[in-house]
């Protein structure tokens, strides 16, 4: 649902942002808790801990010492079960970045 859809964005965004290169995917080079996860989705600490769980048995994530590694973070948008979110920076795509509107 919703929440796993939050969760694979924040984890996109982390592997996007602070990803390393690694010989099985891309390492999560941050030290990202279930907890830190919870607060940035809106859930608790136990919905989480089901997600990653859900993820990890799907070979989408996979945890390397404290760190979370992604195999592909392609497979892992995928596992999301509808269109996953836009996570583009590129702003001239979006309507609310046009600039200030001007009074009628």
């Amino acid at each position: 649902g919703e929440l796993m859809y939050r969760t694979i964005a924040i984890l996109v965004a982390y592997a996007l942002h602070f990803g390393r290169a690694d010989p099985r995917g891309t390492l999560i080079d941050y030290a990202l808790t279930q907890d830190d996860i919870g607060k940035q989705v809106g859930a608790n600490r136990r919905s989480i801990v089901t997600i990653l769980g859900t993820l990890y048995k799907a070979g989408v994530l996979e945890r390397q010492g404290r760190k979370f590694l992604v195999p592909s973070v392609e497979r892992l948008l995928g596992s999301a079960e509808s269109t996953p979110p836009n996570l583009s920076f590129r702003t001239e795509q979006l309507p609310w970045a046009e600039g200030p509107v001007a009074p009628r």
